[in-house]
């Protein structure tokens, strides 16, 4: 990042919007800096513009795509019997639910929306 676009970045005050305007303000303003919006929070939370504990508010999933809808042609992450043999291992009780995201290193929102992108009936209640 150049130190022009750092200093554009500190000098917005961040703190001071609420949520939808954070996760709107964020996704632009990764699209202009080309980078994604997950990397521009973590950077603006070590620049100081932006708590730590804020930054951990905003779902990952609002700013999947820096806020755009995905293509229709992007397939899903994992496959669909992948999906259901995980959606059963959490549903009987093998794996939990938050071991389960961190073994394939998504969300806990993100694995309940994998489960629904195939149409598998979801064990995940939030």
């Amino acid at each position: 990042m150049r130190p022009a676009e750092c200093l554009a970045l500190e000098s917005q005050d961040w703190a001071q919007l609420g949520e939808e305007e954070l996760v709107s303000e964020l996704n632009e303003a990764a699209e202009r800096l080309g980078v994604t919006s997950s990397a521009l929070r973590w950077r603006l939370v070590v620049l100081k513009g932006l708590a730590k504990s804020v930054a951990k508010l905003i779902p990952e999933s609002a700013l999947r795509n820096n806020g755009r809808q995905p293509r229709a042609d992007h397939p899903p992450l994992f496959s669909k019997p992948f999906a259901e043999v995980l959606a059963k291992a959490i549903a009987r009780g093998y794996v939990s639910v938050r071991r389960a995201a961190k073994l394939v290193r998504l969300t806990v929102e993100d694995l309940q929306e994998l489960f629904l992108e195939h149409g598998i009936d979801c064990p995940i209640e939030l």
